[in-house]
């Protein structure tokens, strides 16, 4: 396996591992889809999320988003055929956002943004990076921005995998740095499902539909409290899963890689199912760049 432990663990990993250890090792081994393109979730995701930050870091006024936005995606996603689409949502509900949570984020006291970590913790190394830190009261939090399509509400947030893993594993990283996490604000904003030809046409749907379902339809925040006691039980559990993962990326028998078939055709396709089902990496090629969040420093 190209992936060493030495390298750096991130909780994208880890949920990658938890999820299916088949896909986690074609990813290991460096292997990515040639022609699967990017998937609109995640290339929604990572424009606004750059719009979000280089707007707290630097203010970013509605009518600048879109050259902002073309300079990003050209450096970041060049192989992009087609930007227009995501331009033309994220520039649609970018001022949108900006009037929706303008009162909140007045308030809000920045300690770091896109804040990125590279710590030792009981022997082993996690990295990452962070949405936001800010100060609430003498309090401070966490920020984490997510694009989705459906909302959940404030219960199904806390208590949900990929929240309460992330942000737990956020607070225990920056624990070795000196911040004792109160606990995290989530930002969510909805990308539409919406039918369109154009980019054009697409601003225009967006726009009619902000006006039929209010600004509370496209955005919401939870505040989430963490408790000291939760945040010491993940650490149990963080250690237990650390070493399982150790183990099985030295191959210990005990650990062995499965499928985890419930995952293949769940809300969006594995695009590792062709690999899986064949065996063979038609398709496919290698790269030396196993998990993108550890490129700029592998």
């Amino acid at each position: 396996m190209a992936y060493k432990l030495e390298d750096g663990v991130t909780q994208s990993m880890l949920m990658s591992y938890l999820g299916c250890r088949q896909r986690f090792r074609y990813m290991a081994e460096g292997w990515e889809p040639e022609q699967t393109g990017l998937g609109d979730a995640m290339l929604q995701g990572s424009c606004f999320h750059h719009l979000l930050e280089f707007h707290y870091e630097n203010g970013l006024r509605p009518e600048d988003a879109d050259e902002e936005l073309r300079g990003y995606i050209a450096t970041a996603f060049p192989r992009l055929i087609d930007p227009e689409p995501v331009v033309a949502m994220c520039c649609t509900l970018f001022p949108h956002y900006l009037r929706y949570h303008k009162a909140d984020d007045a308030k809000v006291k920045w300690k770091a943004l896109e804040k990125e970590f590279d710590v030792e913790w009981n022997g082993y190394r996690l990295r990452g990076k962070i949405d936001g830190i800010f100060l609430k009261g003498k309090d401070t939090w966490t920020f984490e921005t997510k694009t989705t399509s459906q909302f959940p509400d404030g219960v199904q947030t806390a208590y949900s995998l990929s929240f309460s893993f992330q942000n737990f594993f956020y607070a225990t990283a920056l624990s070795t740095m000196g911040y004792d996490i109160t606990g995290t604000t989530q930002n969510y904003i909805r990308t539409p499902m919406l039918k369109f030809k154009t980019a054009d046409e697409l601003a225009g749907k967006l726009e009619k539909s902000i006006a039929d379902n209010g600004l509370d339809y496209y955005f919401r925040r939870y505040p989430i409290v963490h408790s000291q006691r939760q945040k010491a039980r993940f650490w149990t559990d963080l250690i237990s899963l650390l070493r399982e993962f150790e183990h099985f990326l030295l191959g210990d028998i005990r650990y062995p890689g499965y499928r985890n078939h419930a995952g293949c055709i769940n809300r969006g396709t594995c695009p590792y199912l062709a690999f899986c089902a064949t065996g063979q990496p038609a398709g496919y090629s290698q790269t030396k760049v196993f998990f993108r969040e550890l490129e700029d420093k592998a």
